[in-house]
């Protein structure tokens, strides 16, 4: 499944908070090797659902830490397209 931009958005808070250059300023290449280390580093649940919002069906993606139970806190990250 798709990340739909996620694990970008984390890692580059990740990297502006150790000093790095943000994600976007990477070489596309060096940005997914970076993502895809980050993914392997940390396991999460992926699951999908579908809401209606304004009447139109909405389909969200949600990532839990591996295995975590409950209710948690929560991020939104919505893309604008293009």
């Amino acid at each position: 499944m798709a990340d739909h931009g996620l694990t970008g958005q984390l890692i580059s808070c990740h990297l502006l908070e150790a000093g790095g250059p943000p994600l976007e300023a990477l070489s596309r290449a060096d940005a997914r090797a970076i993502a895809q280390a980050v993914a392997k580093l940390t396991p999460v649940d992926i699951s999908e659902t579908t809401i209606i919002a304004d009447g139109k069906p909405l389909k969200l993606t949600v990532l839990r830490p591996a295995g975590a139970k409950g209710v948690l806190s929560g991020f939104m990250f919505f893309h604008g397209g293009g």
